[in-house]
């Protein structure tokens, strides 16, 4: 089990490693590919405002997003290790016991808040990815039945095919086929 979920895992980030210079295309009858980067605005470091602005430079630019997000994630990065340094120094440079106790219970709280909003934000990449993983399996699985299924009835429908060439009348879509010039889309 835990090697078929690797597997599927593995499959998962290859697929969209493979995909990811296509992401923002927008093709005919699909929907466009989510940025990775997206689900890093529900951490609760962006406003709403920031939030829909950032989608959409997500969609229109890639790249000028990528970087706002880099530098905005630096910046966060920078505050909470600023942070961090001076509750240190506090409990450091403490004169009694009971401000050292007081600096180092602020600095314990500091690190269990930023650890607690990491696994909640791996918490969400890991249900996202497993939820993108359910999806591929599913689609795997109804791919692999309809490959099997025309596999071991391929001479049936060649057969069924052949009959209908040989009607009065080719069908409409072959004609449509043949016909086609890329003027005309």
């Amino acid at each position: 089990m835990l090697k078929k979920s690797l597997v599927l895992f593995l499959a998962a980030v290859l697929s969209a490693v493979s995909v990811a210079q296509h992401r923002f295309q927008k093709h005919p009858g699909e929907h466009p590919l989510k940025h990775p980067l997206i689900s890093v605005l529900k951490s609760g470091e962006f406003t709403p405002e920031e939030q829909s602005r950032l989608k959409q430079l997500a969609e229109k630019d890639p790249k000028a997003f990528n970087q706002e997000m880099r530098n905005r994630l630096q910046l966060i990065r920078k505050k909470e290790a600023q942070k961090i340094l001076e509750l240190r120094k506090h409990v450091l440079e403490a004169e009694s016991r009971e401000e050292k106790d007081s600096a180092l219970n602020d600095l314990r709280q500091e690190l269990r808040k930023r650890a607690e909003q990491r696994l909640s934000f791996h918490k969400r990449i890991l249900d996202e990815t497993e939820k993108n993983i359910k999806a591929m399996q599913h689609r795997y699985d109804k791919l692999r039945k309809e490959y099997d299924s025309r596999s071991q009835n391929i001479e049936q429908n060649m057969e069924k095919e052949l009959d209908q060439l040989l009607k009065s009348e080719p069908p409409k879509r072959l004609i449509r086929n043949a016909n086609w010039e890329p003027e005309k889309e």
